[in-house]
């Protein structure tokens, strides 16, 4: 007699709804949080241009995000602002740095950075 393997199981036909939200899923914060802060604490991240480059895209990108908790995104401004006081554009710099001020007035160290300029 032929002999059949076992059968597969049945298979689920009901589809999970699909989520139809317009609205894109708003960043993991501390995923953000984390790759700024990789970026920052790496010691080679003013000095060498690619790093640097990288930081401000990843500054820029957090910051333009309004999803982003202001804390974050004022972080994210400060590194910006780091990125053109080591290029010696310091008017950008200051810019970036008001920014930051402007999204986290509680944090001093932004504004003692920028009575700097």
């Amino acid at each position: 007699g032929g002999q059949e393997g076992p059968s597969p199981p049945p298979r689920d036909t009901a589809m999970p709804p699909v989520a139809t939200n317009p609205r894109p899923a708003a960043p993991d914060a501390a995923t953000l949080d984390r790759q700024l802060t990789q970026c920052c604490d790496d010691p080679d991240f003013v000095d060498t241009e690619s790093k640097r480059l990288a930081g401000k895209r990843l500054g820029e990108q957090i910051f333009a995000d309004q999803n982003v908790p202001d804390q974050l995104r004022a972080r994210a401004a400060s590194v910006v602002a780091q990125v053109y006081m080591k290029t010696q554009d310091r008017e950008q710099a200051r810019q970036w740095m008001q920014k930051a001020v402007a999204l986290d007035p509680a944090n001093k160290t932004y504004k003692t950075i920028l009575d700097q300029f």
